[in-house]
């Protein structure tokens, strides 16, 4: 059985301080703390003190020693995950030979899609990677379309692409999404960019068949619940939560899920995990009554999890679930105790043994920490109130659980995405029995040959995903539904967790101490936090964004923000992503004032009352004084004609433009700012 949380000592948990320390290291060689170098000189160090301490007769404790070195052991792993890739060491362009590793995804002029490089022909000679570093490519469309589309691709084809890679760009806004650092995390640290006549295609190679086999399998599957679900997005919502195919689900239906917090159950992870190992031990329960029936039922039960997990994609929450399940289940068979916490640290080990940028993965962080809320939180409130009658005791266990997991992972969520879903308890109450009827049919239909069944079986999904999104979306439609704009930083999300911690210690002791020492670190984070959101309301700033050819530019005034865009709405998806992180500090999106600025002539912006900015699309003359002019579309202009001001030059204008327009400025001694490639602009008063 797995022992009651509460009742354990941190010596009792093995792998627990086996993980500390090599998160650790991990962790401070992913941040650039230790090097190689650095990784060297503390190994000596520790040999020369336990040899200067064995000549004096003394020595270390054990377990300092074994904490030490556990540390160094993540910090090498992790260095040899971060070291510059092979790519990098190859002068020129090449012909690299590569494998499809996801499909293809359509962007707006691109298709975008993973590849992994197994070597590369140049100068007539063949080039071949032992380790064999992965690559995010970009084919360029083609207007007029070419005999094989990337559509056409599959996973684990082979691509000879013609090019030279590229190093990853890094975020070009304030507070936007750092794609790069993500694309690290994932062991991606180059881009290759190449189109029509700059590549051959192969299929049917015979490498990774099962990658290629599992993407056919999940295309299948998803086609297969399109075929016995009347809508559309009924199927996508399906495949989501049975195999974790989200490749359709339309934004809207993603944002109710997000502003109602129950949006992880659209990720597979440890509550479908468990349903799925529930039905299938009630269907393999008749195997008990043979010999050895029992384990016959662990097998089977192990392997298809397993199998399911698979068919997922393996991501990190499925692998810890699975691993998890697979731990408890093989305790049950040896008749073994185990201990929650234990296990779930052996998980973690595992996993990042086997990758530590997963330490680094979103999905990763909240998947751990979640069912470590539910381990040190779910005991605790059953401990605090228990009722006697069984249904109130199975709404209370659901309500504990899904408060215990939205504590621990609340704060994360906020450092990440800056929102906070306020009804997220009745949202996961509502969806319990759905998720689970959801779940569990999805599979069936999926797996069941008969026709007649199958189409009884979209019946009943139809019916449920329906009801679930009808009171999903009278939820968010309650107001203050999805709380935006509440900004974490590192320090205080690391005081947060410090809070959490105390107060379980508190609750678990029962210490007078410990509770008035968390109330008063609850305070100096209220405080901190309340501090830095008076800076951000007392914010004058001007910002014009990197959007490429695009104009965005915002005007922020003590909590009033104007946002000046050639962009045709506030909801254009590049506008969104580029702005709309940065500009929530300082208001709600609801309350932005949108102007749309056009692109053929030359506009004057107000600012404020004090500020203006000049446009410049076609030639450059104006006289009246400004403290801003952006030159766009290679707008000509004269010494005379330009106004006294900081000029800013953006991605409109073309790389010769540019240069030349530098060379004038330097010479006139102007000051300017280059945003195209660059970061973008940012005065504060």
């Amino acid at each position: 059985m797995v022992s009651p949380l509460v009742s354990l000592s941190f010596k009792s948990l093995a792998f627990v301080r086996l993980l500390v320390p090599f998160m650790l290291g991990i962790a401070l060689s992913y941040w650039g703390i230790l090097s190689d170098t650095s990784l060297v000189f503390l190994l000596a160090m520790l040999a020369v003190v336990l040899l200067l301490l064995q000549t004096i007769g003394k020595r270390l404790p054990r377990e300092l020693v074994y904490f030490l070195l556990i540390f160094l052991l993540g910090a090498w792993h992790g260095l040899a995950q971060l070291r510059p890739s092979v790519l990098g060491q190859v002068e020129g362009r090449a012909s690299w030979i590569s494998l499809i590793e996801s499909m293809p995804i359509e962007r707006r002029n691109t298709w975008q899609l993973q590849v992994r490089i197994l070597g590369y022909y140049q100068n007539d000679s063949l080039h071949v990677f032992r380790r064999t570093p992965k690559l995010l490519a970009h084919y360029h469309k083609n207007k007029s379309m070419e005999l094989e589309a990337p559509c056409q691709w599959q996973m684990a084809d082979t691509l000879i692409i013609w090019g030279k890679p590229q190093a990853l760009s890094p975020a070009k806004n304030p507070k936007a999404f750092n794609y790069a650092a993500y694309l690290k995390r994932q062991g991606i640290s180059a881009q290759l960019w190449f189109g029509p006549g700059s590549f051959q295609h192969k299929k049917g190679t015979a490498n990774w068949p099962f990658t290629a086999f599992r993407a056919t399998q999940q295309q299948q599957l998803f086609q297969k619940l399109q075929r016995y679900l009347k809508e559309p997005k009924h199927a996508a919502i399906a495949a989501a939560f049975s195999i974790g195919y989200r490749s359709d689900l339309d934004p809207a239906t993603l944002q109710t899920f997000i502003s109602t917090g129950t949006i992880h159950i659209l990720s597979v992870s440890g509550m479908h995990v468990a349903l799925l190992c529930l039905f299938i031990n009630f269907l393999l329960k008749p195997l008990d009554l043979l010999p050895a029936g029992k384990s016959y039922r662990y097998v089977l039960s192990m392997a298809l999890v397993w199998l399911f997990a698979w068919l997922c994609g393996l991501a990190a929450p499925v692998l810890r679930a699975s691993l998890m399940y697979s731990f408890w289940l093989l305790g049950r068979w040896l008749c073994k105790d185990q201990q929650g916490l234990n296990i779930l640290a052996c998980t973690a080990f595992l996993l990042l043994l086997f990758d530590p940028l997963l330490l680094f993965d979103i999905g990763f962080q909240l998947s751990y920490l979640a069912v470590l809320g539910i381990m040190l939180g779910y005991p605790l409130a059953k401990q605090l109130y228990f009722p006697k009658t069984y249904v109130l005791q199975q709404v209370v266990a659901i309500a504990s659980i899904s408060m215990s997991a939205q504590l621990s992972t609340c704060l994360l969520l906020l450092y990440y995405f800056q929102q906070f879903p306020t009804y997220f308890l009745l949202g996961n109450l509502w969806m319990n029995l759905p998720a689970s009827i959801i779940l569990i049919v999805a599979l069936l239909l999926m797996g069941s040959p008969f026709e007649g069944l199958n189409t009884w079986l979209g019946l009943v999904l139809d019916k449920s995903i329906a009801y679930s999104l009808q009171g999903l979306r009278w939820l968010e439609g309650l107001p203050m539904a999805n709380v935006q704009g509440i900004y974490v930083n590192a320090g205080q999300l690391l005081l947060g967790y410090c809070l959490l911690f105390l107060i379980l210690m508190a609750i678990r002791f029962r210490s007078a101490r410990l509770w008035n020492g968390s109330m008063l670190l609850a305070l100096g984070l209220l405080v901190w936090m309340q501090v830095s959101h008076l800076e951000r309301k007392q914010t004058v700033a001007c910002k014009v964004y990197q959007v490429g050819k695009e104009l965005a530019v915002s005007w922020i005034d003590q909590g009033r923000v104007q946002l000046f865009s050639s962009y045709d709405s506030l909801q254009q998806v590049n506008l969104r992503f580029s702005t709309w992180a940065d500009l929530g500090q300082y208001a709600q999106v609801r309350d932005i004032h949108f102007t749309q600025v056009p692109k053929e002539r030359n506009v004057i912006l107000q600012l404020g009352s004090q500020k203006r900015m000049l446009i410049c699309n076609e030639r450059c003359s104006y006289s009246q004084p400004v403290d801003w002019v952006l030159l766009r579309h290679n707008a000509r202009w004269k010494e005379q004609d330009l106004p006294r001001a900081c000029i800013l030059l953006d991605g409109s204008n073309s790389n010769l433009y540019i240069q030349e327009s530098i060379q004038k400025l330097t010479r006139l001694n102007r000051s300017y700012y280059l945003l195209k490639d660059n970061f973008a602009y940012v005065w504060k008063r």
